[in-house]
């Protein structure tokens, strides 16, 4: 298992779709199935999480430092 960053505070499944290492080669056809509703949900929510990795030089709630302080 990977931890991911912030794996604590972010649902990564909201927006990532987990591939196991031995089906690798099958990774296009695992995201062709998700289906576009779905996709979509994904795209939304990756969207709204990108403020947990920005890094800004004044102190930002839920930045990058703010989310390695929690």
């Amino acid at each position: 298992d990977v931890e991911l960053p912030y794996e604590a505070g972010i649902d990564y499944s909201r927006f990532s779709v987990k591939i196991l290492e031995r089906k690798a080669a099958e990774t296009a056809e695992e995201i062709r199935s998700i289906g576009n509703s779905a996709h979509s949900r994904k795209e939304d929510a990756l969207r709204l999480t990108k403020q947990h990795f920005v890094w800004h030089e004044e102190w930002v709630e839920n930045d990058a430092f703010d989310m390695l302080l929690k």
